[in-house]
C-alpha cells in the first residue's frame, strides 16, 4: 500500500520479504520510502494511521495467502469501499481467496466505478461517481 503525495511511503506486507533478493533489490532504491511488515495487521494499522482524514487511500492486493489474511483484509478494504479510495487486486484468475474479496467489494459498494478483465478488478469508491461495473477483455 502506498499513500500517494511528495513524501510517500510504501507499507509492504510481505511474509516471505527476507528470503525474496528479487524484492529486496526492486526496492533498495527508494531506502526509508518502504516499510516491511510480516504481519498483515500491523501493515494495515500502520497504512491507515499513516494517510490523513483527506487523503484517499490506495491498496494493491497481489495475493491473500489463507482464510486469515482473507479476513484482515476484507474488515479494512470493505471500509474503503464504504467510503472513498482505489483498490487494485491482481491475480484473481489464480487466487479464489482474491476473487472472493473482489466479489465482496463489488457487492458492498455502493458507488463508484469496477474495471476488470477476470484477472485483475480496479475498484474506485467514490461517492461523486454512480455505480458501474465494466468488463475489459482486449482482442
Amino acid at each position: 500500500m502506498k499513500a500517494v503525495s511528495s513524501q510517500s511511503v510504501l507499507h509492504l506486507y510481505s511474509p516471505l520479504y527476507a528470503q525474496s533478493k528479487v524484492q529486496q533489490q526492486s526496492l533498495m532504491p527508494f531506502g526509508d520510502q518502504v516499510r516491511h511488515y510480516s504481519a498483515i495487521s500491523e501493515c494495515m494499522q500502520a497504512y491507515f494511521s499513516q494517510i490523513s482524514g483527506d487523503a484517499e487511500p490506495f491498496v494493491l492486493v497481489n495475493e491473500i495467502g489463507d482464510e486469515m489474511e482473507l479476513d484482515a483484509l476484507k474488515s479494512a478494504i470493505l471500509a474503503i469501499v464504504r467510503k472513498q479510495g482505489v483498490i487494485v487486486m491482481r491475480n484473481l484468475h489464480k487466487h479464489e481467496l482474491a476473487a472472493h474479496l473482489w466479489a465482496e467489494c463489488k457487492h458492498h459498494a455502493q458507488y463508484g466505478q469496477t474495471y476488470t478483465n477476470g484477472k485483475t478488478g480496479i475498484l474506485i469508491a467514490n461517492p461523486k461517481l454512480q455505480l458501474e461495473h465494466f468488463s475489459l477483455w482486449l482482442k
